[in-house]
């Protein structure tokens, strides 16, 4: 049985796909610092209460003492609004975060990752529907936060073998 891990499990999305994980025999244990999130949404389920900008100790842990087979990385803050009146919250979580777990994966040789995007990578688009491949200029540090995650793949991928969708 592969082993899942799913950041942002006890938010909304995050518990329909460890729901959806566990209904196709994947073994699913749920990081999540509840900022956002819900105990009582995964009920049942393995809740490791694990922050990713301030936990890097105790997620490297978790990657390293137990074998992943992959991650679905949910842990975003994604409200466009916000993300202008206080960017430095949402780099913070959302890049340095993400690098924290990207990190972690390495030292626990989990080498595959599915992240939620957004479109909000494209910005001001210049065709519907949108391509993946259409140029990307995020008019948001909501945004950009999320295109610095494609980036980021790319050289994790190139340099380290983490492959991702």
């Amino acid at each position: 049985m592969a082993k899942i891990l799913v950041t942002g499990g006890a938010g909304y999305i995050g518990s329909f796909m460890v729901r959806e994980l566990q209904s196709k025999g994947f073994e699913t244990v749920i990081v999540d610092n509840l900022s956002q999130g819900h105990k009582e949404s995964v009920e049942g389920f393995r809740l490791e209460n694990i922050d990713l900008v301030t936990g890097k100790d105790k997620l490297n842990s978790l990657l390293t003492n137990e074998k992943f087979d992959g991650v679905v990385h949910m842990a975003s803050f994604i409200q466009m609004g916000e993300s202008y009146k206080d960017p430095a919250k949402y780099y913070l979580n959302n890049v340095y975060g993400f690098m924290n777990l990207l990190d972690a994966m390495r030292l626990g040789n989990a080498g595959k990752i599915i992240i939620s995007s957004s479109a909000e990578v494209y910005g001001n688009s210049v065709r519907l529907p949108i391509e993946e491949d259409d140029p990307k200029n995020p008019l948001n540090p909501y945004g950009e936060t999320k295109y610095i995650f494609e980036r980021m793949l790319e050289d994790y991928d190139a340099a380290y073998g983490i492959k991702f969708a």
